[in-house]
């Protein structure tokens, strides 16, 4: 009952975030992204434990910039067992990230006539996401958990953003006992508004 609950806030909060992102538009500072890499994903029910991995994570998100070097996003997960077929996963994330040496988007400058943004070539990160995987094999299981992130943006062309990302998260299953961790390591793209 609890998890059910925690999976309907997680989804309200997604719901809000990409709401709120048609008014920003208008700052401009909305990205959309896909990405695809690797899983490793480990579960212990406390009385045996399981592991499986390989290539077949995707990531289709959207993200809205703030703050200078913050940025909120939510995304759609997918895992399938081989790489596009097989047993499947899927989940909501909603996280942020922190840019500690670069803006998080592009910083907007007006001088008398002259309207310019600017980006940096590079953008390091770190963050912190809520995580929620459900697993579709002969029975169907819910994790929910918290994941910490790193990664780097690289400015391809004005609205093209090339990115790399290593993920570990830590779940919890629906009882008690079950939890899993996973790691990822993600390549994408993104597009900038």
């Amino acid at each position: 009952m609890q998890q059910m609950i925690h999976l309907k806030l997680l989804k309200v909060a997604l719901i809000l975030i990409l709401l709120t992102c048609p008014s920003a538009f208008a700052e401009r500072d909305v990205f959309i992204s896909f990405q695809f890499g690797t899983y490793d994903f480990a579960v212990d029910t406390g009385t045996s434990s399981a592991a499986v991995s390989g290539i077949g994570a995707y990531s289709v998100g959207v993200a809205y910039a703030f703050a200078d070097q913050w940025l909120i996003s939510a995304s759609l997960e997918f895992l399938r067992a081989s790489t596009l077929t097989g047993d499947a996963a899927t989940g909501v994330d909603v996280s942020t990230r922190w840019y500690p040496f670069t803006y998080s988007g592009y910083k907007y400058y007006s001088d008398n006539q002259i309207d310019y943004q600017l980006t940096q070539l590079w953008r390091p990160y770190v963050g912190f996401g809520v995580r929620q995987r459900q697993f579709i094999l002969a029975i169907t299981t819910t994790y929910l958990g918290a994941g910490f992130f790193t990664g780097v943006d690289y400015q391809l062309t004005e609205k093209l953003h090339l990115n790399g990302e290593l993920r570990y998260d830590q779940y919890q299953g629906s009882d008690e006992e079950t939890s899993a961790n996973m790691m990822n390591i993600l390549f994408g793209i993104g597009y900038h508004f």
